[in-house]
C-alpha cells in the first residue's frame, strides 16, 4: 500500500501515487502470492490499484510512481468501482487503474485479476464483464454461447489488445536479447510487421546474431495457451520459410508471461508434433 500525495506539477486534478519500493533491491517476492498495488487519497481514503507488475520496474531508484486522477475518485459517489485506462505510463503497452472505495475493497480484491487484465466496461454490468470473460477463457464448444452484439464488439477488441500485447512483449524481447548480444545494429533493424502489414504471414521480422532473419508469428493468450489459430498465410510463409519460421506463444500475457519458440512448426505439423485441422473454409461465388 502506497500512498497519493501531491503531483508536484501544479495540475489541481492530478495526484501522485508515490511507488518507491520495488523489487529490484528492497523488497522480496514471495512465490505462490499474488501481488496487489493499492494507493490511498489522503484527502478522501479512497483507494486506487495499479498494476502489480510496477514491482518489477523502477530501476535502481524504485521509483515506479505514477499519476491519478481526483474526478476518478469523485466518480466513486455513484459509482461502486471505476476503471480507468492509464494511458500516460511507459512502463507497459496496456495498463488499467482501478478507484474504489473502501466498502468496496473485498470486491476489488476478489475481482483484481481480471479488472487488471481485461478493464470493465463502463456501460455494461457485472453479467456483460463475466460473459466476456468466459467467451475469452473458454477453450471448449462455443455453439452454444450467447453474446449480444456489444458483447461481441467488446470480445473482438479484447482479443485484438491481447495479441497486440503479446507482439509487443516478443518485439521488445528481441531487441533487447540482440543488444544484450552486443547487436545494436541487428536490433534496430527488427521490425513490428503487423503494425502495418497484419496480412504479411507473421508479425515480426528479426535477426539472430549472426544477421541471418527470423519470422515471428505471435500467438498470445490471458491463461495457459493450449492452442491457436492458423491461417492459411501464416501456414504457407512457414513452409516457405522453414527454418527461420517460428510461432512465438505467449501465456499469461498480463500477468508473469511466458514464451515458447515454436522453430519450424510446418516441419512439426508434418512430423505430428503439432496438430492441425481445420475450422473454417473459404467459399468462392
Amino acid at each position: 500500500m502506497f500512498a497519493v500525495g501531491s503531483s508536484g506539477r501544479s495540475r489541481p486534478l492530478e495526484r501522485r501515487l508515490e511507488i518507491t519500493t520495488t523489487y529490484n533491491g528492497n523488497l522480496k517476492e514471495l512465490p505462490g502470492y499474488r501481488d496487489v498495488i493499492v494507493g490511498i487519497d489522503r484527502q478522501t481514503h479512497r483507494m486506487v490499484g495499479v498494476d502489480h507488475r510496477r514491482l518489477f520496474e523502477g530501476g535502481i531508484t524504485h521509483n515506479a510512481s505514477t499519476f491519478v486522477y481526483k474526478p476518478a475518485f469523485e466518480i466513486l459517489d455513484t459509482e461502486d468501482i471505476y476503471v480507468l485506462l492509464n494511458g500516460r505510463q511507459k512502463f507497459f503497452d496496456r495498463e488499467y487503474q482501478v478507484y474504489f472505495r473502501p466498502d468496496t475493497a473485498l470486491r476489488y480484491l476478489m475481482d483484481s485479476e481480471d479488472l487488471h487484465t481485461l478493464g470493465a466496461p463502463q456501460s455494461s454490468g457485472p453479467t456483460s464483464k463475466e460473459k466476456v470473460l468466459k467467451a475469452l477463457k473458454d477453450d471448449g464448444n462455443k455453439a452454444n454461447q450467447e453474446l449480444s452484439f456489444d458483447q461481441q464488439v467488446e470480445l473482438a477488441l479484447r482479443r485484438m489488445e491481447i495479441g497486440r500485447a503479446g507482439e509487443a512483449l516478443v518485439y521488445n524481447a528481441e531487441r533487447k536479447k540482440l543488444k544484450k548480444l552486443g547487436k545494436a545494429s541487428l536490433a534496430n533493424k527488427v521490425v513490428w510487421i503487423s503494425q502495418k502489414r497484419p496480412y504479411a504471414g507473421y508479425d515480426i521480422l528479426s535477426y539472430d546474431k549472426d544477421g541471418n532473419q527470423r519470422f515471428l508469428e505471435v500467438k498470445s493468450s490471458i491463461g495457459p495457451l493450449k492452442g491457436f489459430h492458423f491461417s492459411a498465410n501464416e501456414l504457407e510463409q512457414a513452409n516457405v520459410r522453414q527454418d527461420s519460421y517460428f510461432v512465438v506463444c505467449v501465456s499469461n500475457i498480463f500477468r508473469k508471461a511466458q514464451t515458447t519458440y515454436l522453430k519450424n512448426p510446418a516441419k512439426m505439423i508434418k512430423k505430428g508434433s503439432l496438430t492441425i485441422c481445420s475450422t473454417s473454409y473459404y467459399v468462392t461465388l
